[in-house]
C-alpha cells in the first residue's frame, strides 16, 4: 500500500475543529481490517494486502468531525501504509511479514484531532493456495479475437507486456480448426525465463494450440437458416415477386409475342437452393457475395395459354446467427427477382421451364449446378388477380375466411397515414400488405413483418412485440387501432 500525505488535510481542518472533550480515545486495531492474499503459481506467487475500508469506517463509528464535513474516516485511511518484506516469487510454505509504515506523528494527530487511538503490529503469514505450475495455461497472457464467418473466419492475437504473439494461420478459418500461436519475448535480448519471471508465471515452451470457436456460419443448406431469418427472407422474396408483377400492369396486348410476360396468376415456393461458399476461392471482392440462397417459385400463367415457369429470388451472405437479418438488410444486391426468360407456344415468359434448367441458368456457362444443395418446400399457393390495374393477392387458405368475414377489399401494396392522422400520430406509419394476413410495417424508426393472428396483427422488433387491429372501410381506406389510439390510412406509393 502507498502512503498518502495527511499534512495538507490536517492543516486545512485543524483551525476549524473544536477541542475534543470526552471520556477516553476510541481504540481501533488496524490488523483486524487488513486482508492478506496470495495468488499465482507455486514458485512464482505474489502477496497483496487490502484494507477493508467499509468495515474500518463502521468500526470508527461517529467521529467528532462535523467541521471536517465528515472526512474524519478518510483522514484515518490516508495515513495507513505498509508492505511485505517479500512479495514476489513466493512458494507455498514460505513465511512473509506485513510491516506497518505509519509515522508516530500521524498517529498522534489522529488521536488528538479525532480521539481515535490506532493499534497495529507487524504480522507474519504462511504462503498457501498457490497453483501447481503444471496447471499454467498460456491463454492467461493472450488476447484472442475471432472475427467473420466460417469458412472465411479470421483470428488476431496479442500478449501481455513483455511478450509478442503470432499465429500460423490467420484467415479462411472454420469452427473447430486448430491454430498454433507462438509466444516470444518482445525484446529479443531477453530470454523466456526472464520475461516469464517478470510476469510471475512459470516458464513454458512458447507455443499454444487454440481451437477456433464462436464464428457465425454461412449456411450451406436451407434447414440451417434460423427461423426468424427465414421468415424475413420469404417475406422479402414475395414482396419482390408482387412488385415485379405490378410493373406489368399494362401488358403489351397488341404485340404479345414480343413481350416478356410476367403477369402470372399465382406463385408458390417449391424449393430453396444454397450455393455454399468455397473458402479456397475467396478473394477480397468475392467475400461480399460469399454464399447464395435461392428461393425458387413456381409461377403459373393463363392469359394466352396455361404455362408454368420457375422464377427465383436470390439472397447473398446468409448466416446462421441472429445477425443474419441485419446483414441482409444492408445488402442491396439481395432480394431481387431473377431475369431468366423462357418461351412457350410462341410467347416469352419470365421464369425457366424447370428447376433443373433454372439452376443451370443461375450457375452460368462455366458453372456447375450440381454444387447447389436443393431442398423442396411445402408452402401455400398465392393467387394473384388484376382488376383495374390494382393487383391483389390471396392464399388458398384465407379465401374462405375472408369471404365469411364479408371482406369486400383485398389488401395489397402500401398504405400510409392520412394527413390529419399523421398530425395526430406525430410519426410516419406505413403498412405494406403481401396479402390480407401478412406484410411489413414501418412505424417511425421501428420496422418488421406483421402477421394476422385471429382478429389482431402482431409484429416484433428489438423493443418487443406489438399488436394492432384494422377496419377495412368501403372507400378503400383503413382504420388502424393500437394502444396509442385510432388512425386512418390510405393507399399510397412506397415511401422513400
Amino acid at each position: 500500500m502507498k502512503k498518502a500525505k495527511l499534512g495538507v488535510l490536517i492543516i486545512a481542518i485543524t483551525g476549524a475543529m473544536l477541542a475534543f472533550t470526552g471520556c477516553g480515545a476510541k481504540k481501533v486495531n488496524l490488523n483486524d481490517y487488513m486482508t492478506i492474499s496470495f495468488s499465482g503459481y507455486d514458485g512464482y506467487g505474489t502477496a497483496s494486502a487490502h484494507l477493508e475500508n467499509e468495515k474500518l469506517e463502521e468500526a470508527l463509528g461517529d467521529l467528532d468531525d462535523d467541521e471536517m464535513n465528515g472526512m474524519g474516516a478518510i483522514a484515518v485511511e490516508m495515513i495507513i501504509d505498509g508492505n511485505f518484506d517479500v512479495s514476489e516469487n513466493l512458494s507455498n510454505g514460505d513465511k512473509v511479514t506485513y510491516k506497518w509504515n505509519i509515522s508516530d506523528s500521524d498517529a498522534k494527530t489522529i488521536k488528538e484531532k479525532l480521539n481515535v487511538k490506532l493499534k497495529y503490529s507487524d504480522e507474519s503469514f504462511t504462503v498457501k493456495d498457490l497453483k501447481d505450475p503444471s496447471e499454467f495455461d498460456p491463454a492467461e497472457i493472450l488476447t484472442i479475437n475471432v472475427n467473420g464467418f466460417e469458412p472465411a473466419g479470421t483470428i488476431s492475437v496479442s500478449a501481455e507486456t513483455g511478450f509478442t504473439a503470432t499465429v500460423d494461420k490467420a484467415d479462411k478459418l472454420s469452427n473447430g480448426d486448430e491454430v498454433v500461436i507462438t509466444i516470444k519475448p518482445s525484446d529479443s535480448s531477453k530470454t523466456m525465463e526472464e520475461v516469464c519471471a517478470k510476469n510471475h508465471i512459470p516458464t513454458f515452451d512458447g507455443t499454444y494450440k487454440y481451437k477456433v470457436e464462436g464464428l457465425a456460419s454461412y449456411v450451406t443448406q436451407y434447414s440451417e437458416i434460423p427461423e426468424e431469418t427465414e421468415k424475413y427472407m420469404r417475406s422479402k422474396a414475395e414482396e419482390a415477386l408482387n412488385n415485379f408483377r405490378e410493373e406489368d400492369d399494362c401488358e403489351d396486348d397488341w404485340l404479345p409475342q414480343f413481350t416478356n410476360h410476367k403477369n402470372f396468376d399465382s406463385y408458390k415456393l417449391v424449393a430453396v437452393a444454397v450455393d455454399p461458399i468455397d473458402a479456397d476461392a475467396i478473394t477480397n471482392s468475392a467475400i461480399y457475395k460469399s454464399n447464395s440462397v435461392i428461393y425458387i417459385y413456381e409461377t403459373k400463367y393463363s392469359k394466352h395459354s396455361d404455362v408454368t415457369t420457375y422464377n427465383f429470388v436470390r439472397f447473398n451472405s446468409v448466416i446462421d446467427s441472429a445477425e443474419g437479418i441485419e446483414k441482409l438488410e444492408k445488402d442491396t444486391t439481395s432480394g431481387k427477382v431473377g431475369d431468366v426468360v423462357s418461351e412457350h407456344d410462341g410467347y416469352s415468359y419470365f421464369g425457366d421451364s424447370s428447376i433443373e434448367d433454372l439452376l443451370e441458368y443461375i450457375a452460368g456457362k462455366n458453372g456447375d449446378a450440381s454444387r447447389y444443395n436443393v431442398e423442396t418446400v411445402d408452402s401455400e399457393v398465392v393467387t394473384v388477380s388484376s382488376e383495374d390495374s390494382d393487383d391483389t393477392t390471396k392464399t388458398e387458405e384465407n379465401k374462405e375466411e375472408e369471404g365469411a368475414a364479408d371482406v369486400s377489399q383485398s389488401l395489397s401494396g402500401w398504405y400510409g397515414l392520412t394527413e390529419s392522422s399523421w398530425e395526430e400520430y406525430g410519426n410516419d406509419l406505413y403498412l405494406n400488405f403481401t396479402d390480407n394476413n401478412s406484410g411489413s410495417i414501418r412505424d417511425g424508426d421501428l420496422g418488421g413483418t406483421f402477421k394476422k393472428n385471429g382478429n389482431e396483427y402482431t409484429y416484433t422488433t428489438e423493443f418487443g412485440t406489438f399488436t394492432f387491429t384494422l377496419d377495412i372501410n368501403s372507400d378503400g381506406t383503413l382504420t388502424y387501432h393500437n394502444d396509442d389510439g385510432t388512425f386512418n390510412l390510405e393507399k399510397c406509393d412506397a415511401p422513400m
